[in-house]
């Protein structure tokens, strides 16, 4: 995560996501970072316990932007 100015940057990697699971990360990010859910919620989630209700709040897709893609090389 980077601040530039009023923007938030994420960036984010992996080798695969569902639908709507960035938009979830970043809202659940956010929400922790608001201190409306705590790291120990995240944690036990994380463990397969349930997260709060107020945790699943996907972030609006505008303002989200897809950067790139890297495939491995064949």
């Amino acid at each position: 995560m980077k601040r530039f100015g009023d923007f938030i940057v994420f960036f984010v990697k992996g080798e695969g996501f569902l639908r709507g699971m960035i938009r979830t990360l970043i809202g659940t990010s956010l929400a922790a970072a608001k201190n409306q859910i705590s790291l120990e919620d995240i944690q036990n989630a994380l463990n397969g316990a349930e997260l709060p209700d107020n945790a699943w709040k996907p972030v609006p897709a505008e303002g989200l932007y897809f950067k790139r893609a890297h495939y491995p090389q064949k």
